[in-house]
């Protein structure tokens, strides 16, 4: 299976990831899921994904630092597309 065709669900709501990754899983993805951002990390530590789907109010950390793990982890030029980090930055900012 493509890494491209595989979405990281992270979120604390189990009835979240199950929505997301039945909506994704029926568009032809693999979706693999986490409650918790340790979790996601344990994840991304055994397998590469093609995009990674981040709460940002998770029990244990928040959205924007797993966000920023991740891109301090990922191999140079595997970054996400910057303008989805300052989104969240500024929806943040607003709750």
């Amino acid at each position: 299976m493509s890494e491209t065709n595989k979405i990281l669900v992270v979120d604390d709501d189990p009835g979240m990831c199950e929505t997301l990754a039945d909506v994704l899983t029926a568009r032809g993805q693999h979706v693999v899921t986490a409650g918790r951002g340790r979790d996601a990390l344990h994840e991304l530590r055994d397998q590469r994904v093609g995009a990674t789907i981040i709460d940002l109010n998770l029990p244990d950390i928040s959205g924007l630092d797993l966000l920023e793990r991740i891109r301090q982890a990922s191999p140079s030029g595997r970054r996400g597309h910057p303008a989805s980090g300052r989104r969240a930055r500024r929806a943040s900012a607003r709750d």
